[in-house]
């Protein structure tokens, strides 16, 4: 299962989403602040997905979305408030948010946005790793065949007459 670091300077807030995703099998970290979430986010291995209270004293979650967008560029950030707007929900998409949630969240729309969050994660980092195959396949086929014009250059260039080539019972030129 995927791992998701909730962000809400709400204890009580907190502790239900965990209890959400962790009943549902998700790997779960919390953080009260962006700073207190800044060495989980940054860590050896960073949250898929995260949610994020939108209205915090330190920092705002557009604050946090661009943060995770800048550091973790596969995580999906998604915005949780208890005052939603037209304005804000369009500027968190225009941001990259993966959603905008009004709270109270209920648990199976959290669990609906989150799965979806971490799927699309999973796809892109898949994508990420074809590509990287495919550009190495790409890059040593490309040497092989520059290799073998190497050596059918400098078999034709070494050649003192010219190369036969006998088909059907003819030779030619």
């Amino acid at each position: 299962m995927a791992s998701v670091l909730v962000i809400d300077d709400e204890r009580s807030i907190r502790e239900t989403l965990a209890l959400i995703l962790d009943d549902a099998g998700y790997e779960v970290q919390l953080a009260s602040s962006l700073s207190e979430a800044r060495a989980l986010i940054g860590g050896a291995r960073p949250p898929e997905v995260v949610i994020t209270d939108l209205v915090m004293p330190e920092a705002s979650g557009l604050e946090v979305l661009d943060e995770v967008k800048a550091c973790c560029a596969g995580a999906k950030v998604i915005l949780i408030t208890g005052h939603p707007s037209v304005d804000t929900a369009a500027e968190a998409l225009r941001r990259g948010a993966s959603d905008y949630l009004e709270k109270p969240v209920r648990a199976q729309v959290v669990l609906r946005a989150v799965a979806s969050a971490a799927k699309i994660s999973r796809l892109e980092q898949d994508n990420a790793r074809y590509q990287e195959r495919l550009e190495a396949l790409v890059d040593e086929r490309t040497s092989q065949l520059e290799a073998s014009e190497a050596r059918f250059r400098a078999l034709v260039d070494g050649s003192p007459v010219g190369i036969f080539e006998h088909q059907r019972g003819k030779l030619s030129y």
